[in-house]
């Protein structure tokens, strides 16, 4: 794919001025080309998706490997499909 994407878990909160002004913990970076994207809107628009629901966001704060966060964003896909 033309995306490249990183996770990360902020050691403390950090206020984005979200629209909730709740302080995020969760941190998602898409990097892509130009040619890239509508692929960058969909990938963006599946992980707001999936994040939305509790039970990711709270397996994904504790996730310790890339494994445990890949294998988080699975069974959200699954749990969604259903």
């Amino acid at each position: 794919t033309g995306t490249a994407a990183a996770f990360a878990i902020t050691d403390a909160p950090v206020d984005f001025a979200a629209i909730d002004a709740e302080p995020v913990r969760l941190v998602f970076l898409l990097v892509g080309t130009e040619a890239a994207k509508s692929e960058h809107i969909r990938i963006l628009s599946r992980i707001s998706r999936l994040v939305s629901r509790r039970p990711l966001r709270k397996t994904l704060m504790q996730a310790e490997t890339p494994e445990d966060v890949l294998g988080a964003f699975a069974e959200a896909e699954q749990a969604l499909a259903r």
